[in-house]
């Protein structure tokens, strides 16, 4: 009994012991399946079951860190290399801490900057300074992901960096960006910065000096404003304008060269630059008001021989400027343009010039002569003695500055021999004037140049043969010109009540005339007309000389006008009909503006008469009821806006007139034809059209504006002439019933938004030279069932095709160098092939975004139109395999892909379904089958289906 006793209490005691051996020998798992967010910094690891938390020790760190995240953060390193190590700490004190598990680590040297992830966490943004301090250098690539801009106001009030050297991949730097750093004195802006944003370095009072690159197009408004210590600026050689204030006012900026790219200068631009001595304007074309205002040190300007304009002010008070040779190509001076150049003596101009602004030389040593009358060359500027009674014109005199003889009281009378510009109020105010004498040398008159002269007589105004022009409220108030006043027949324009407050109004019935000029229109006793009748004999009719009138029921315009000014009927309520006159040369600018109630000819089609050569700007904007309508060959340019929201258009009666036989029984040629001459198409001058049904362009036209044809619902088919070179942004847009659109060799460039949502749209007649494919251009262009990229295209831009559901098959040949982000997003049933053998450097990482399968390394036909064969390669060839239940049926015209032979030729070996088997480095073949045609419905069975063939 004592044995068995024995027994049991050593079985007990070894029971008990291998409880306290286990316990003791007991220990968590050592925490593993680590991973690093380079995004965040942060490392991460499994969750170690029964961990209260975990201990981390960074090298050589004496104090460790304690964490109940299965997670830390690694932002606070130093730039080195690191041992992470890592243990998990029990809950229960039975049982031991892990093994430490160790992660090497490198911590990069970043700048500090503060970084925002966009496109989709593709790439970073500068949004802050963060840490950044002293001398700063953005990184081209930020934990992995590439640095493409910098945010709008990112180092705004900055006071801690002085200069700044921005990354390689930065394409654009935005508003405010750097404005009021008030410690920075250098940036380093790369080629590839396209965009710099309005007020990006506002203030930047230490700034000493910018570099802009090749790839910069625009200085914007404000961009460098009260950099009051750059001292140098190089524009580089893109650019093509200056904005608004863009160095103003850069105190010490003592020189500026532009590049012949430039072509306008802002307002304010360069105003106050108090230090600029020297101004080389490359070949600007047009000079904004007071773009070099108070440049006091200004003393040499260089001008171009493309400078058109100087406008009011431009170079106010630039006290040492004493010479200024003008091109031959300047048409214009403006008001005060050279006010208080005190020291300016030597002025050169054209014979392009034609008009001169009032006070454009006031205060300079022009001015500074004993005779009454100051002139400029050939030019009589000013005639100081308002007391002047009277005044001989010198000879070979061709123009009166604007307010030459302005409020000149007691002036009798002047002969203009030789005179061609009278300018803006050049004679307003001199109510004595009596009489005016010019000769056939007289081009025009201009706005107010005679108003207030209250002794003009009709017969002591004489205007000479030549006469083309008369500008706005021209002999307003001269009340004793009558409507016998003789015009001669030059004339082409009237301006804006030019004739109001005359004698003209005085006895006239419900329209104004001035000799064979209709000049206004009366308003009604009863608040409405019936049927206004322009007299037969009529040429012109003037600006604004109908507008706004109230309800009429129909105009005619007789054969004999030819000219309808600006805004002459604009939104005239006329509930009937306009008839047009045949024999009209010029349609103004918002003519027929808003006549949305008027047709234009009994069938809603307008002819426009073969002598037509002017169409302007919104010239039948909104005008609903025309139907149809013939441009002439005489028409260079087409106004933008010129047929905007004409909603008739394609509602054409001869569209819908058939025989018996289904033939048309009339001579309907479309609903708008473009006869072969016009050279342009303005912007949005057909926006709207919605019953628009097709349209060919003549090879005669060279540029369509931007969004020339956006939402033309209905419009089935495009043609585009020879002289066509690009197709411009948003010019298809929304046309969604967009069937064909045909190319001419020439185009280039497919702009951004181009064909967005035509969704009809599914045959592309490529464009035998097109290298550029913009943003967007396709997208939603649901019926396209194949994508072949042409062997001319180089640049795919971002969602170019996104959304083209119908697509099975996209071709890439080797010649496309960008591929934009997201490029066939949203293509459920495509397959991709490529001619590369694996993804090019150059193309977005985020091309693929919905995990296409891609065949790489294909040869491609001749043609390129489909693949003749690809290399099985390793690994994922055809990429994205498994990401989709099937690789869609490749196809082209004709044909379709029953599966792959090993030889050329051969007998399918692998189909859809098991292409990934292939070995490896195999040549494939495709193997093409000839397509089985739909079946169709003949209209004489009934609606039954016909085999093809049958």
């Amino acid at each position: 009994m004592k044995k068995i006793i024995s027994l049991c209490s050593v079985v007990v005691v070894i029971f008990l012991c291998g409880l306290s051996f286990s316990s003791c020998g007991e220990s968590l798992k050592t925490p593993s399946g680590f991973k690093f967010d380079i995004d965040t910094q942060t490392l991460s690891w499994k969750k170690v079951d029964g961990a209260l938390n975990y201990t981390v020790s960074v090298g050589e760190e004496e104090n460790p860190i304690t964490t109940r995240s299965n997670s830390i953060s690694l932002e606070f390193l130093e730039p080195g290399v690191y041992e992470i190590k890592i243990k998990a700490n029990s809950t229960n004190e039975d049982i031991e801490s892990s093994e430490w598990a160790v992660y090497p680590f490198e911590r990069f040297a970043e700048s500090g900057l503060k970084y925002k992830l966009i496109n989709n966490k593709t790439e970073y943004e500068v949004v802050g300074a963060g840490t950044a301090t002293g001398d700063v250098v953005i990184e081209d690539v930020y934990r992995g992901k590439p640095v493409t801009s910098i945010g709008a106001k990112a180092f705004n009030n900055n006071k801690k960096i002085t200069s700044i050297v921005v990354g390689n991949n930065v394409k654009t730097i935005g508003k405010n960006a750097f404005s009021k750093a008030s410690e920075l004195v250098s940036i380093t802006i790369p080629e590839g910065v396209t965009e710099i944003g309005e007020y990006a370095f506002q203030s930047c009072k230490k700034l000493e000096s910018i570099t802009l690159p090749n790839s910069v197009t625009v200085v914007p408004a404000y961009a460098f404003t009260w950099c009051t210590n750059l001292k140098s600026v190089t524009v580089g050689n893109a650019v093509v304008s200056i904005g608004d204030s863009a160095f103003s006012p850069c105190e010490a900026l003592q020189e500026i060269n532009l590049p012949a790219t430039v072509k306008s200068i802002g307002e304010y631009a360069f105003s106050d630059c108090t230090a600029l001595q020297k101004a080389n304007l490359g070949e600007v074309e047009t000079l904004a008001p007071f773009a070099f205002l108070n440049c006091h040190a200004l003393s040499e300007v260089t001008f171009g021989n493309s400078l058109v304009a100087i406008d009011s002010g431009v170079f106010g008070y630039c006290l040492a400027l004493e010479t200024a040779t003008l091109p031959a190509t300047l048409e214009t001076i403006g008001t005060q343009a050279f006010y208080g150049c005190e020291k300016l003596l030597n002025v050169s101009i054209g014979d392009a010039l034609t008009s001169i602004g009032s006070g454009a030389f006031e205060g300079t040593k022009l001015y500074q002569t004993e005779e009454d009358v100051v002139y400029l060359g050939n030019w009589l500027l000013i005639a100081k003695n308002k007391e002047i009674e009277v005044v001989t014109i010198k000879a070979g005199t061709v123009g009166i500055a604007d307010s030459a003889f302005a409020k000149c009281t007691k002036l009798g009378d002047v002969t203009l021999s030789g005179v061609k510009y009278i300018g803006t109020s050049a004679f307003g105010g001199c109510t004595d004037l009596y009489g005016v004498y010019c000769d056939d040398a007289l081009l025009s008159i201009g706005s107010g140049a005679f108003s207030g002269c209250t002794f003009l007589k009709n017969t002591t105004l004489v205007f000479g043969n030549s006469l083309k022009t008369i500008g706005d409220y021209a002999f307003y108030g001269c009340s004793q010109i009558s409507e016998t006043l003789d015009l001669p027949a030059s004339l082409t324009s009237i301006g804006t009540y030019a004739f109001n407050e005359t004698a003209a109004y005085r006895y006239a019935g419900d329209i104004v005339y001035v000799d064979n000029w209709a000049v206004a229109i009366k308003a009604p006793s009863m608040g409405f007309f019936t049927d206004i009748i322009i007299k037969p004999g009529t040429v012109g009719i003037a600006n604004h000389a109908f507008y706004s009138s109230m309800v009429m029921f129909s105009i005619d315009i007789p054969d004999s006008v030819e000219y309808i000014g600006r805004s002459a009927f604009y939104n005239c309520q006329i509930v009937q009909m306009i008839s047009l006159s045949k024999n009209v040369k010029s349609i103004g600018d918002y003519a027929f503006f808003g006549c949305q109630m008027a047709a234009f000819a009994p069938d809603g089609v307008l002819i426009l008469p073969d002598c037509l050569e002017y169409l302007g700007r919104s010239s039948f904007y909104n005008c609903k009821k025309l139907i149809g309508v013939t441009i002439p060959s005489g028409v260079e340019h087409i106004g933008a806006y010129a047929f905007f929201g004409c909603i008739g258009l394609g509602d054409s009666p001869y569209a819908k007139e058939l025989d018996a036989n289904g033939e048309m029984i009339s001579n309907y040629q479309g609903d708008v034809v473009i006869q072969s001459g016009v050279k342009t198409i303005g912007e949005r001058a057909f926006y709207g059209c919605e019953n628009l049904l097709e349209i060919v362009i003549p090879d005669s036209v060279t540029e369509i504006g931007e969004r020339a044809f956006y939402k033309c619902n209905k419009l089935k088919s495009v043609a585009l002439g020879a002289g066509v070179d690009h197709i411009d942004d948003y010019m298809f847009y929304n046309c969604a019933n967009l069937e064909t659109i045909t190319m001419s060799d020439s185009i280039t460039t497919i702009g951004r938004y181009a064909f967005r949502g035509c969704a009809a749209l599914k045959n592309i007649v490529w464009s035998g030279s097109v290298e550029t494919i913009g943003d967007f251009a396709f997208y939603g262009c649901t019926a396209i069932q194949d994508i072949v990229i042409p062997t001319t295209v180089k640049n795919v831009g971002n969602y170019a095709f996104r959304g083209c559901t119908a697509v099975h098959t996209v071709i890439i040949p080797n010649n496309v160098e960008t591929l934009g982000k997201h490029a066939f997003y949203g293509l459920p049933n495509a397959t991709i092939y490529c001619e590369a053998a694996s993804i090019p450097a150059y193309w977005n990482e985020r091309w693929n975004t919905s995990y296409l399968p891609v065949f790489w390394g294909c040869e491609f036909a001749e043609d390129k139109t489909h693949a003749i064969s690809f290399v099985k390669g390793s690994g994922e060839n055809p990429d994205n395999y498994d990401s989709v239940d099937k690789i869609a049926v490749p196809s082209y015209e004709g044909y379709v892909c029953i599966g792959w032979a090993t030889e050329q030729g051969g007998n399918v070996v692998y189909t859809m379904d098991n292409i990934k088997t292939a070995q490896e480095g195999a040549k494939l073949y495709f193997v093409w089958e000839v397509k089985a045609e739909e079946p169709s419905q003949d209209a004489n069975t009934g609606g039954e289906e016909v085999t093809a063939g049958n």
